[in-house]
């Protein structure tokens, strides 16, 4: 048994004082069998789990939940992303999951009624007419344009909602600030979408990192009419930014940055070089007009090599003087891969979301992580906008 999600925090504090005052108003009515009354043990063992778990999750709770009831959620803006958000939901449901998609919400009527056609669910048009017609969501992705991020998630925050927040977080860091804010005052689970952490690949590459020194990564993708709401730094930049802020775990020392728009008003292509305090130097490049997809993440740190693909989920270990691994052309280095086991990223992203509003717990990518990310982000924007101002870019 577990704390289901909450509607608000207070409900918590009403179980458990509804525990207490029972208990005590029982004694006072029968004093002479207090000690053997199992409806007493009851109440005060009802109350003092309440409190346990409370203290233990540091997130309310209101009912017990048992491990197989259905999480009823839904999917806020189902354009390209939010389709696939409804579609994981929709396959953990037709797989056992204790998961239930009841609806999907879109200002594009026509559009919710296709997606909730294809997913079996109901559509509507607004948050407000969701939760009208569906009091019983516990959570939902909100996938719409990252401008209305802050005014979708806050709503839902405000209801006693859990959110998975697709990235980038927010538009700007004030946004952010409120959106982490909201999430605190409603005491919900809010988790940020950076799927690339649970990309199985980089889940992996965790354990084996000691003091990496120096990384080189490229995100590269063909061009599409998505996401143009923002420019490549946001888009697609910031997966890599987040994943080698918490292979890295130190402070910035300095940011370089170039790029350019090619085909959008945005920009479409860019490169940045960050200095961290620890001495570690990441160079990035993404590219959404690139020929080909490619997603790679390299690193150096002492002694070792380590190789990424994103895409395969596989991850090479060159380790010089080990003794674990395959012999390679040189006698003195050893390949290894560690094991995994593939799944789609996106799939176990959602599932550790569910997990986290079944639970009571802690998101592994919590709000602040994305507030980090986008801080970072915003700064290569800036240091774009600099160098293109030295070289009289912007006429």
């Amino acid at each position: 048994m577990v704390i289901s999600s909450t509607r608000t925090g207070a409900r918590c504090h009403a179980g458990l004082c509804a525990g207490l005052s029972g208990a005590i108003s029982f004694r006072l009515h029968d004093s002479e069998s207090i000690f053997n009354s199992l409806r007493f043990v009851r109440a005060i063992r009802y109350a003092l789990f309440l409190l346990l778990v409370s203290a233990a999750h540091g997130l309310p709770g209101e009912r017990l939940l048992a491990s197989e009831e259905l999480i009823p959620v839904a999917v806020i803006g189902v354009g390209a992303f939010g389709r696939n958000h409804a579609r994981i939901y929709h396959q953990l449901q037709q797989d056992g999951a204790a998961v239930r998609l009841v609806g999907v919400v879109d200002t594009d009527l026509s559009r919710a009624d296709v997606i909730a056609r294809e997913f079996r669910c109901r559509p509507s048009r607004s948050i407000d007419q969701l939760l009208a017609t569906h009091s019983e969501v516990r959570a939902a992705s909100v996938a719409v344009p990252t401008m209305h991020h802050l005014a979708a998630a806050k709503t839902l925050m405000q209801a006693g909602v859990d959110v998975l927040i697709e990235k980038p977080l927010a538009p700007s860091l004030a946004e952010a600030d409120e959106l982490i804010d909201a999430a605190k005052s409603a005491g919900v689970v809010a988790q940020v979408g950076h799927l690339e952490r649970f990309n199985p690949a980089v889940q992996a590459t965790m354990p084996l990192i000691t003091r990496p020194m120096f990384f080189e990564v490229h995100r590269l993708s063909v061009f599409t009419p998505r996401s143009l709401d923002v420019d490549v730094v946001l888009d697609l930049m910031i997966h890599d930014l987040d994943a080698v802020l918490a292979f890295v775990n130190s402070p910035m020392k300095e940011i370089r940055a170039a790029g350019l728009p090619i085909l959008s008003n945005k920009v479409d292509i860019a490169n940045a070089r960050i200095e961290f305090e620890s001495g570690c130097i990441a160079n990035f490049t993404a590219s959404r007009v690139s020929t080909e997809r490619v997603r790679n993440l390299r690193f150096f740190q002492p002694r070792q090599y380590i190789s990424i693909d994103y895409g395969r989920q596989d991850v090479l270990v060159f380790t010089v003087g080990g003794n674990e691994g395959s012999p390679s052309a040189n006698p003195e280095i050893k390949v290894s891969k560690p094991p995994i086991t593939a799944e789609e990223p996106l799939k176990a992203e959602i599932r550790a979301f569910l997990d986290s509003v079944r639970c009571r717990k802690a998101p592994l990518v919590p709000l602040e992580d994305g507030q980090r990310a986008l801080s970072v982000a915003l700064e290569v924007l800036s240091q774009i906008e600099e160098h293109a101002r030295k070289l009289n870019l912007g006429g």
